[in-house]
């Protein structure tokens, strides 16, 4: 049974757009107050936020990937050019805030595991080299 915040939710959720605070599934037309995609619990609460223009969102979003490498966090695909609020190959949610961080330093996790990996081929060449150059040399 739903109390008095439930029911506040649900009436709130009934037209309009929200996205789940754990996926980013959209809520609209909620009818109890746990998320059917990942399950968590959802309460009303009422507090002071930033109101938020969608809108001004996207065109944020657009500009910034029109002009800077990135992957998504959740199945590394290239977001550069693209200009939807959903990675294009697995619909998560993209926030610019976390893509901003990802670019610190101009490399986000996916560009450093591939880096690693890189430098890793490149010692094992220069050892294959190295050990080459000792017996040409005679010297194993």
């Amino acid at each position: 049974m739903s109390d008095g915040r439930d029911s506040l939710l649900e009436l709130y959720l009934r037209d309009r757009d929200a996205r789940c605070p754990g996926c980013g599934y959209n809520l609209r037309g909620l009818e109890e107050p746990r998320c059917p995609e990942c399950g968590v619990e959802l309460r009303l609460n009422t507090q002071l936020v930033v109101v938020r223009d969608p809108a001004r969102e996207r065109a944020e979003l657009r500009k910034w990937l029109s002009t800077h490498e990135a992957t998504c966090r959740a199945c590394g695909a290239s977001l550069r050019g693209h200009d939807g609020p959903e990675c294009p190959s697995c619909g998560a949610w993209l926030s610019l805030s976390e893509l901003r961080q990802g670019a610190v330093g101009g490399s986000t996790g996916l560009e450093l595991r591939n880096a690693a990996m890189s430098f890793a081929i490149f010692l094992l060449i220069a050892a294959v080299v190295a050990v080459a150059a000792l017996i040409v040399t005679g010297r194993i």
